[in-house]
């Protein structure tokens, strides 16, 4: 099946953990991916989850192949500690010997009065508290990733079937130009000899010309105009690009090249034009060519 390198998805939940976690966070993964060159995922965090980095990564890469992927991972709530509140006590003893040398500074009845404990905690880097410890909710977390991943790849599908049905009813109009051209070719090539016929006729001292020389001369403007070649291979690529997006790995670079290939036949069959049906024949095919080439460009 075709794949879209568009899409978006949002997954959110109610996440708790055993009893020792009691607390509930609010989670929300947010998906967007557009086209790229090649698969480029980038993840953003929260800091007391940024362990989770490398799994994330890794769940997105097994699903898929390219695009430009931004993960974006929400929560509301409070994510406990791991530990207890820390003191620091050589801070804390050298703070409460400058607040007595303060004190007995301070003519009574104010220097008498006693030293706060809470005064001296609230000094920065007397208490610390101990980091968020975000890992018991890890395992639930990659799960709601997954399911965002899951309608990220279902968006994608469906977005690709849409792309397929469009790049088929193109390559029938292409194919249906092609055999114009190719039905048209031989009474093109046979008004170019009527043509040139005339114009021998006309010139002066025409009775020269024999007949083996002007069948000479139009053996090489059938040479020159032949686009059989050219049509033949515009089939083949079609056929070969249908082909393609029937199967179930990543076609899109593959397409990109046939795209290529296509136009440069259009280019030279244009170039070879010897008459205004086929050269507006390869316009017609150019124009096509480029439509298709456009939405492939979105193509997994």
């Amino acid at each position: 099946m075709l794949h879209s390198m568009t899409a978006y998805s949002r997954t959110e939940a109610q996440i708790t953990v055993e009893d020792s976690h009691p607390e509930a966070l609010r989670c929300q993964w947010e998906i967007r991916s557009v086209n790229h060159r090649y698969l480029d995922v980038h993840i953003r965090l929260p800091d007391e989850f940024r362990s989770l980095e490398n799994q994330a990564k890794e769940l997105i890469r097994t699903r898929l192949s390219r695009g430009k992927v931004d993960c974006t991972l929400s929560a509301s709530g409070r994510v406990p500690g791991a530990g207890s509140l820390v003191l620091d006590q050589a801070l804390a003893t050298e703070i409460a010997k400058a607040a007595h040398q303060v004190s007995s500074l301070i003519p009574s009845p104010a220097g008498t009065a006693g030293i706060n404990p809470l005064d001296i905690m609230r000094w920065p880097g007397v208490v610390r508290s101990p980091a968020p410890n975000g890992e018991p909710f890890e395992p639930a977390l990659l799960k709601l990733l997954e399911s965002g991943v899951d309608q990220l790849v279902e968006m994608r599908a469906r977005e690709g079937e849409r792309i397929r049905r469009m790049l088929i009813e193109r390559l029938d109009q292409l194919a249906e130009e092609v055999q114009a051209i190719r039905a048209q070719m031989p009474a093109i090539l046979d008004s170019l000899a009527e043509r040139l016929r005339n114009r021998i006729n006309r010139q002066e001292g025409a009775e020269a010309v024999g007949e083996g020389r002007l069948e000479q001369e139009l053996v090489l403007i059938a040479q020159r105009m032949d686009v059989a070649e050219e049509l033949d291979r515009l089939d083949a690529h079609v056929e070969e690009i249908k082909d393609s997006l029937d199967q179930s790995a990543a076609v899109g670079r593959r397409l990109d090249f046939l795209m290529q290939e296509l136009n440069r036949e259009a280019n030279t069959l244009g170039a070879k034009s010897a008459a205004l049906t086929t050269s507006r024949g390869s316009v017609n095919l150019k124009v096509l060519i480029e439509q298709m080439r456009e939405q492939i460009q979105n193509i997994e």
